[in-house]
C-alpha cells in the first residue's frame, strides 16, 4: 500500500511539471485568427487554463497525500504586499470588472493574471525544487519554444505570410508574438541562456548548437526593427561580454570562440542595419544621392559641428515620392509618424498627472484606456497619432503608478528589489552560468518594460525566472504544510473547481469569437446586418458581463434600423400596408433595441469614452430616421468633451452635429474649440472658413 502512495504522488508530480513544459513551450506560440485580438486573448486564457491545471493536480496530490504542502521563498512577503496592492486596487477600482480581467483587447495586467502568475510561481518552486533534469527540460523547452519563434520570425521577414497581417510583416517581423515590440522583449529575456551556454559547455556539438541559436534569436530582434529591444539587446550582450570575459581570464580559457560569436553578431548588424545603423543597401544609396548617412544621429552631430553627410542631397536622383517628401519636410510639414520617444514622453506625462491626483491606490488596475483622457497633454494632439486609443502608459512603472497608485509601484519596485537578491545570493554562494543568464534576462525585462508594458510571455518570465532559481537552490527548503481532514469532499471540490473554471474559460473564448465575427460581418454592408446581429447578440448571451459586446451590438442594431428605414422609403405605393407595418415595427424594435443595450453598456461603465462615442454612432444612425435623436448626440458628446477636454476630434464631430442641424453658430465655436486644441486640424480648418466665409464656398 505505501508503494502505491508514492507512485501515485509520482505520477501527479510529473504531471505538474508536464504542464509547466507545455506553458513555457506552448504560450510564445499560441495565437487563433477568429478571436478579437489574435494573440495576447489566446495566451492569456492558455496561462489561465494552464493555472487551473496545474492547481487542481497540485491539489488532487495534497489530497492523496493527506496535506498540502507549499514551499517557502525569501519572496514571500514582497509577493504577498505586492498581491495586496493589487487587490486593494481592484476593490478601490472605478471599474472592478475591468480591474479584475484586465483591458478588453489587453487581457492580461489585470488582478486574475496576477494570481496566476503567483500561483505558477509556488507550483514551480513546489515541485522543481532540487529537481535538476526537470530545470534542465523546462529551459530546453524555453528554448526549443524561442527556435520556433525565431525561425518563423526569419521566415516572415523574408515573407512567409506577408498577404496574411494587414501590417508590414516583412519590415518589422513579430512572429507568433503579435508585435514587433512584444517579440523583441521576448527573445532578448531568453538571449542570454543560449549565449553563456555557448561557453559552458565540455561538449562542441552543443557549444555549436547554442551559439547558432544566439545567432538566431539576434538577427531576429534585428528584424523586429524595435528600439527598446535592440537597445535592450546591446545592453545584455555587454554585460554577458564583460561577464564571459571575466570567466575567460579567471579561467585562463581561450577567448577566441567569444570573440568570433561576437564578430559574426557585429557583422549581422551591420549587414541587416538598425534603428540607428543603415545597412550596405542603404549606405550605397545615401553616398548616391547624397544626405546624412546617419540620419538617426545627425542632430546630434550638428549640435557639436558635425555631420554625417558627405554631399548635398540630389533630389534629381530621388523617386517622385521621395521627392513629394522632401518638399514637405522643407515646409515644415510632417511625413510618417511621429518619433515613438515623443509620443511617449506625452503620455508618460499624462501618467504622472494621475498618479498625482489619485496617489495611493490609482484608479484600477487596468484603467488607465479610461482616466488617460481626462489628463491628456493637449500636445497629444500634434503629434501623427493623435486620435489612437492608449490603453497603457507605454511604461510598466508609470502605468503602474496611474492605475495602483504609488502603493502600487513601491510593491513593485520592492518585488523587483528583493528578486534582485535572491539572484545574487544565488550567484555569491555559487557561480551559476544558468542563473547569471536568467538575472541578464529579468534585467532585459525591466529595460523593455521602461519603454513599453508587460504581456504574457514577458509577465511568465518575470515571475518564473526567479522561480527557476529558487528551485535550484538547494540551502532553503522550507515548507508550509496544512493537513487535508476531509479527502473525499477536498477532491470531489477540486473536480468541480476544475471543470467549472475550464467551462468558464470556454465561455469566454466562444463570447469573443461570435463578438469577433459580427463586428466583422456589421463593417461588411447592410446585407450582412442580420447575421451581424446574431453572432453580437450571442456574444451578449454568453457573456453577459462584457459592456463592449452591448455596444457594438447596438451599433449594428441602430444600423439595421436605418438600412430598413431607408427601405420602407422606397417601397411602393401598392406595397400592401401589412408589409409596411411590418417594416414599421421592425424599425422600432430595432430603434429600441440599439437604444437599450446602448444605455446598459454606458450603465456598466460610466468611464470609458468608446462607449459615449458608440452611443453617439447608435443616435447618428437614429437621426436619420427622426431627427430628434440629434439631441442624444449632443449630450453623448458634450459627455465625452468632459470626460476627455483635449479630444479634438470628438469637439468637431460636434461641430458636424451642429452644422446637420443647421446651428451654424455653435458649429463655429465648436470648429474654433477643435482647432484651438489642434492648431493642423485641417478638416476643422476647412470646415470653419467655409462657415465663415460662405462667398467661397463653391
Amino acid at each position: 500500500m505505501p508503494q502505491k502512495n508514492i507512485e501515485t504522488d509520482s505520477l501527479y508530480a510529473k504531471i505538474i511539471r508536464g504542464l509547466f513544459y507545455a506553458l513555457f513551450f506552448l504560450t510564445p506560440l499560441i495565437l487563433w485568427t477568429k478571436t478579437s485580438e489574435v494573440f495576447e486573448f489566446n495566451k492569456m486564457l492558455f496561462v489561465y487554463l494552464s493555472t487551473i491545471a496545474i492547481a487542481s493536480t497540485w491539489l488532487l496530490k495534497s489530497v492523496q497525500e493527506k496535506k498540502f504542502t507549499l514551499r517557502r521563498t525569501p519572496l514571500d512577503i514582497p509577493i504577498l504586499i505586492f498581491l495586496i496592492s493589487q487587490i486593494l486596487s481592484t476593490i478601490l477600482s472605478i471599474d472592478p470588472h475591468t480591474s479584475f480581467w484586465g483591458y478588453y483587447s489587453r487581457f492580461h495586467g489585470g488582478l486574475a493574471s496576477t494570481l496566476s502568475y503567483i500561483v505558477l510561481f509556488y507550483a514551480l518552486v513546489t515541485h522543481f525544487s532540487d529537481k535538476s533534469k526537470s530545470i534542465a527540460n523546462l529551459i530546453y523547452t524555453i528554448l526549443v519554444s524561442g527556435l520556433v519563434v525565431s525561425v518563423y520570425g526569419v521566415l516572415e521577414h523574408y515573407g512567409i505570410d506577408k498577404d496574411v497581417w494587414v501590417q508590414d510583416v516583412q519590415n518589422r517581423v513579430f512572429s507568433t508574438l503579435g508585435q514587433p515590440n512584444w517579440l523583441s522583449a521576448y527573445l532578448v529575456a531568453i538571449l542570454p541562456i543560449p549565449f553563456l551556454s555557448t561557453f559552458s559547455q565540455k561538449n562542441r556539438l552543443y557549444s555549436y548548437l547554442y551559439g547558432s541559436l544566439t545567432f538566431l534569436i539576434f538577427i531576429t530582434i534585428l528584424f523586429t526593427k524595435s528600439r527598446s529591444g535592440i537597445g535592450a539587446t546591446v545592453i545584455i550582450i555587454t554585460l554577458s561580454l564583460i561577464y564571459l570575459l571575466y570567466r575567460s581570464i579567471r579561467s585562463k580559457k581561450k577567448i577566441f570562440p567569444l570573440l568570433l560569436l561576437s564578430f559574426s553578431l557585429l557583422l549581422s548588424t551591420f549587414l541587416i542595419g538598425s534603428p540607428w545603423t543603415p545597412n550596405p543597401g542603404e549606405i550605397q544609396k545615401t553616398l548616391s544621392v547624397g544626405g546624412p548617412l546617419l540620419p538617426a544621429f545627425e542632430k546630434y552631430l550638428n549640435q557639436v559641428g558635425l555631420s554625417s553627410q558627405l554631399k548635398p542631397l540630389d533630389t534629381e536622383k530621388l523617386s517622385d515620392q521621395e521627392k513629394w517628401q522632401v518638399d514637405l519636410e522643407s515646409k515644415g510639414i510632417r511625413v510618417g509618424g511621429s518619433n515613438s520617444m515623443e509620443i511617449r514622453s506625452i503620455v508618460w506625462k499624462g501618467a504622472v498627472e494621475l498618479g498625482k491626483r489619485r496617489p495611493f491606490f490609482g484608479y484600477g488596475l487596468e484603467t488607465f484606456g479610461y482616466t488617460y483622457y481626462n489628463v491628456r497633454p493637449e500636445e497629444h494632439n500634434l503629434v501623427s497619432e493623435w486620435d489612437f486609443l492608449y490603453n497603457k502608459a507605454h511604461n510598466e512603472y508609470l502605468n503602474l503608478l496611474a492605475n495602483a497608485g504609488l502603493i502600487g509601484l513601491l510593491s513593485y519596485l520592492l518585488l523587483i528589489a528583493a528578486i534582485f537578491k535572491v539572484f545574487l545570493t544565488s550567484l555569491i554562494k555559487e557561480e551559476n552560468p544558468l542563473h547569471t543568464a536568467l538575472l541578464l534576462g529579468f534585467i532585459s525585462i525591466l529595460i523593455t518594460n521602461y519603454f513599453g508594458f508587460s504581456v504574457v510571455c514577458i509577465a511568465l518570465f518575470f515571475f518564473l525566472f526567479p522561480a527557476i532559481v529558487i528551485s535550484s537552490n538547494e540551502e532553503s527548503k522550507k515548507e508550509m504544510s496544512l493537513k487535508i481532514k476531509f479527502p473525499t469532499i477536498t477532491a470531489t471540490l477540486v473536480v468541480f473547481f476544475l471543470l467549472y473554471f475550464s467551462m468558464k474559460l470556454f465561455t469566454t473564448w466562444s463570447a469573443d469569437i461570435a463578438y469577433a465575427g459580427g463586428k466583422s460581418l456589421s463593417q461588411y454592408g447592410p446585407t450582412y446586418l442580420s447575421d451581424a446581429i446574431e453572432y453580437l447578440t450571442t456574444a451578449v448571451k454568453t457573456n453577459k458581463n462584457e459592456p463592449l459586446y452591448k455596444s457594438i451590438l447596438a451599433e449594428s442594431q441602430a444600423q439595421a434600423a436605418l438600412y430598413l428605414s431607408e427601405q420602407l422609403k422606397v417601397l411602393e405605393a401598392s406595397t400592401p400596408a401589412q408589409t409596411k407595418d411590418k417594416f414599421s415595427i421592425a424599425i422600432d424594435e430595432f430603434t429600441q433595441a440599439a437604444l437599450t443595450n446602448s444605455a446598459k453598456a454606458l450603465e456598466m461603465n460610466p468611464h470609458h469614452t468608446n462607449y459615449y462615442k458608440s452611443r453617439a454612432k447608435v443616435g447618428i444612425y437614429l437621426s436619420s430616421i427622426d431627427p430628434v435623436y440629434y439631441n442624444d448626440v449632443i449630450t453623448t458628446l458634450l459627455k465625452v468633451s468632459e470626460l476627455a477636454p483635449t479630444d479634438a476630434k470628438s469637439i468637431y464631430n460636434l461641430g458636424l452635429v451642429y452644422l446637420n442641424m443647421g446651428k451654424n453658430e455653435e458649429s463655429i465655436v465648436a470648429f474654433q474649440k477643435a482647432i484651438d486644441l489642434k492648431p493642423d486640424y485641417t478638416e476643422a480648418q476647412v470646415r470653419l472658413s467655409s462657415l465663415m466665409n460662405p462667398q467661397e464656398k463653391e
